[in-house]
């Protein structure tokens, strides 16, 4: 025989109840319904009425095992997909995914997640998961408040929607094949969980604002699920069943609303704790349906032995994260270590191989510069000094070209003009000077003319042959016109 303690920690009101298992038979010895003075969480309050409605339960029971729901309203669920296959990947990686920040800063923070698989859906690399953060303040008050008890934590799960389908989801009631909705509805809050392939694939919480009526919000946060997988997942998750739990003062309402969001409604059915273990109560139990099934749910998912997002057992922090893998971590460092003294010292040798090929090539300019520019004196820069010797070098040479062509250009003219007799009527048409070649073209009187211009330009020393390529006689104004080509090579 052994007791355990379930606690369903919610925002507005702690409950708490004491179960003793006997085999396979259960009863629940007592339970207690505290609502919380302080509805926004102070700390104090809070530590202060979980140790009181504790006392109360326990009666002086201590060295028992616990455990625990908090409301959905604390956690913070994400549909996730993750370019990994296999939890330990997933599990280092997830965190930096959670509202997209890095593990470092939500060291303050403890998570857990599932893998999640849809019907028939394809095999791929990559892995879709459902990811749960909870604040560690929370968490820590919690065990701190137990631990001060001397109660042995077994888990810390999430309540609500999240416990009641997690008790229904691997039965033969649930078609693997088919879409399940859950609706867990509270005073002033609710959650949503939704099923497919006998698994929690979404987890949403909806909480109660002046603004919109709760059945509104809660039709307005399903249809916003059901876009959200279409879009993300391509998946329709449109629920074929609608199971309902906790204090629904209006079904009626609720159901109106949904018609409004989904376009198909399919059927209702309200779920209560007797669709989960079946607990005997003892003499002076004052079991109150309405405010503890949940806290039935949780004891039951104990006893079945069911899967559950844990934030106890596993929680994922980053303090936690290095404790665990001191090895690994002091490995990586060694490593990390080894590598960068290495890579100094493969620098420092690079350094010094090029200082000392630097040095090489600087003397043997130096040693061109000398030899090339015997005059300079005064060596500073002679990379700088070499190429202003050559630039001015060059200058000059172009000069000495440029004054060259221009002196032979004005002899061959001399040249030509020369050996044209002066009393002959002569006129220049083309004169041309290019590669060796000159072309003479004009037009004068007669062909006698062209001959005594050939004979007078063939005695000239400056010209190698003078050639007549053609003399044609122009039969409108009767002169001939001529072309001789001299050649200078």
């Amino acid at each position: 025989m052994s007791e355990i303690l379930g606690i369903e920690i919610k925002k507005d009101a702690i409950v708490a109840v004491l179960a003793n298992i006997k085999g396979k038979k259960y009863s629940i010895v007592n339970c207690q319904h505290l609502p919380l003075e302080s509805p926004d969480f102070e700390k104090n309050h809070f530590i202060k009425e979980l140790k009181a409605i504790i006392t109360k339960v326990l009666k002086n029971r201590k060295k028992i095992k616990c455990i625990v729901s908090i409301s959905p309203d604390f956690v913070t669920s994400k549909n996730l997909t993750v370019p990994f296959k296999g939890y330990k990947n997933i599990e280092q990686i997830f965190l930096n995914e959670l509202d997209g920040r890095t593990v470092t800063s939500i060291n303050e923070k403890v998570a857990d997640f599932s893998i999640i698989n849809f019907a028939n859906e394809k095999e791929s690399e990559n892995s879709n998961i459902l990811a749960a953060m909870c604040d560690g303040e929370i968490i820590n008050l919690i065990e701190a408040v137990l631990a001060s008890f001397k109660l042995k934590i077994s888990f810390i799960t999430i309540s609500g929607a999240y416990s009641v389908a997690q008790n229904i989801t691997d039965s033969d009631k649930i078609d693997p094949a088919k879409n399940y909705l859950f609706i867990d509805v509270q005073k002033n809050s609710a959650s949503i969980s939704f099923v497919n392939n006998k698994q929690i694939i979404s987890l949403q919480s909806v909480i109660s604002n002046s603004k919109q009526k709760q059945p509104d919000h809660i039709a307005a946060t399903i249809k916003r699920t059901l876009c959200l997988f279409q879009d993300s997942f391509a998946f329709n998750l449109s629920p074929d069943l609608i199971l309902l739990s906790g204090e629904i003062s209006s079904k009626d309402e609720l159901e109106r609303s949904l018609k409004k969001h989904i376009p198909y409604l399919p059927e209702f059915k309200t779920i209560n704790s007797n669709d989960f273990v079946t607990f005997k109560m003892s003499s002076g139990a004052q079991w109150i349906e309405e405010k503890m099934y949940n806290a039935k749910a949780l004891l039951s998912l104990h006893i079945l032995n069911k899967k559950y997002l844990d934030f106890s057992s596993k929680p994922i922090t980053f303090s936690e994260t290095l404790k665990a893998n001191k090895k690994k971590v002091f490995k990586i460092l060694i490593i990390l270590g080894v590598s960068l003294t290495l890579f100094i010292f493969g620098l420092m040798h690079n350094i010094f191989k090029i200082d000392k090929e630097l040095e090489r090539v600087e003397n043997e300019i130096v040693t061109i510069f000398k030899k090339n520019f015997p005059n300079e004196k005064k060596i500073i820069k002679p990379v700088v000094q070499m190429r202003e010797n050559i630039k001015n070098i060059t200058k000059e040479n172009i000069l000495k070209s440029q004054i060259t062509i221009n002196v032979l250009v004005s002899d061959i003219i001399n040249e030509i003009s020369s050996a044209i007799p002066k009393q002959v009527n002569l006129s220049i048409q083309n004169l041309s000077i290019a590669k060796g070649l000159v072309v003479f073209e004009g037009e004068t009187n007669d062909f006698n003319t062209i001959d005594i211009i050939q004979k007078r330009l063939e005695k000239k020393e400056l010209f190698k042959s003078v050639k007549i390529v053609s003399a044609n006689i122009n039969k409108k104004t009767r002169k001939t016109n001529f072309k001789i080509n001299i050649n200078l090579d």
